[in-house]
């Protein structure tokens, strides 16, 4: 029994260990986005906004609700990065320091509202100031090239 006491006690500590981020000075908690590890697998909509209430945010999102399906056709991961607030990639929440430095990549200034595509290769395609209806970004991805392979293989 004194084993299992002490054993439990251990592994708790290893595995807090192993998930806890490693940090020196000056380093954030927060690695920065990794936008190479979707490049060729994944294209990208980044809408820069001050938050979640901003001119044009609340639509484009309703509409990213009704149109998730082809977000998911198009193999789209859509990010919110805000200036004010945590913002999200995907599913994966954004610190402020994650945030400003997408901003910076992709020169957006704060205070700036902004909805960039990014295409598979890596490059923006798309820069445009919301209010932007999301069947006229489908139509742009469409005529890719690289989109029109993918809608040819996926005919039944």
């Amino acid at each position: 029994m004194s084993m299992i006491r002490y054993a439990v006690p251990r592994l708790l500590l290893i595995g807090l260990f192993a998930i806890i981020p490693h940090t020196s000075r000056g380093e954030t908690m927060h690695a920065p986005v990794d936008l190479s590890a979707h490049r060729w697998q994944h294209r990208l909509l980044l809408l820069f906004a001050e938050g979640p209430a901003a001119d044009g945010v609340p639509p484009f999102l309703v509409d990213v609700q009704r149109e998730a399906a082809g977000i998911m056709e198009r193999d789209l991961i859509l990010a919110m990065v805000y200036a004010s607030e945590e913002g999200a990639f995907g599913s994966t929440p954004l610190s402020m320091a994650q945030n400003a430095a997408l901003r910076a990549h992709f020169d957006v200034a704060v205070g700036e509202t902004a909805l960039l595509l990014v295409g598979k290769d890596g490059g923006v395609k798309v820069r445009a100031t919301p209010p932007v209806d999301l069947a006229d970004i489908f139509q742009r991805i469409d005529a890719m090239p690289m989109r029109q392979q993918e809608m040819r293989r996926n005919r039944p």
